[in-house]
């Protein structure tokens, strides 16, 4: 197999996790808020934000395949729009549902066409 080949192929048996895999930005998207921080909130009371996601290249179309996590804490809907133009953006809704005391900061992961990114989100 090729060398390449290999390191991006993931097994069943793979201990790879998502975050290894994923890149903290590609250069031209941009998240607003920059990061999501629902602050401290009340316990088993759901809260909501919208994220815009910015597609900043003037020639490339971001193809937005779908989101993820790793936490019960945060959950989101589903992309407005799966394809952004160049210079477009799209939204989607995050809702946090803190269960336990403490701080929360974890990821999102947006899974485009062109890998995997990072969005940064607390409560």
């Amino acid at each position: 197999m090729h060398k390449d080949f290999t390191n991006t192929v993931q097994g069943a048996g793979d201990t790879t996790s998502e975050e290894d895999k994923t890149q903290d930005s590609l250069s031209y998207v941009y998240f607003e808020p920059h990061i999501l921080d629902f602050k401290e909130r009340q316990l088993g009371i759901p809260h909501q934000e919208t994220v815009i996601l910015f597609n900043r290249d003037h020639n490339k179309t971001i193809h937005l395949l779908s989101i993820s996590g790793n936490t019960r804490h945060f959950h989101s809907s589903f992309f407005r729009n799966k394809v952004i133009p160049p210079l477009r953006n799209t939204t989607f809704d995050v809702v946090f549902l803190g269960r336990e005391e403490g701080d929360i900061d974890t990821h999102l992961f947006i899974h485009t066409a062109d890998g995997t990114v990072k969005y940064q989100v607390k409560g």
